[in-house]
């Protein structure tokens, strides 16, 4: 199937979005957190994801600077028609969200004191 006719046929087929939510839904049994970070927020909240993850600031400065997004415009609708309510979630995403573990795992990695946590799965 060529990338025309993928995206011809509206449907996601890949399962983005639930690969997506087999990391971003809390409540899944893994014994670790992840930090869920959207990349199109992230340069806003630049000095919050170094402090959150207990990088070095001095590296601030050296962190590639944000390029602009291009892709082709037929695409891109393409895209965005399959992927709506997904893009969506997305967008609605804190810069960084916490999704916490169900088990034993070590969380002292992440300053969590003021970071959005997702609730888990019912």
């Amino acid at each position: 199937m060529s990338r025309s006719e993928y995206l011809d046929g509206g449907v996601d087929l890949i399962g983005y979005e639930q690969f997506f939510d087999n990391y971003v839904v809390a409540g899944v049994n893994r014994n670790y957190n992840i930090v869920a970070v959207n990349v199109q927020k992230l340069w806003e909240s630049l000095e919050n994801f170094f402090t959150d993850l207990k990088l070095p600031a001095g590296d601030l400065p050296s962190f590639p600077k944000e390029r602009p997004r291009e892709r082709e415009e037929e695409i891109g609708r393409h895209l965005d028609y399959i992927y709506s309510s997904f893009n969506r979630r997305i967008d609605e995403m804190e810069p960084i969200t916490v999704i916490p573990s169900m088990g034993e795992g070590d969380s002292s990695a992440v300053d969590q004191s003021h970071l959005k946590t997702v609730p888990e799965r019912t």
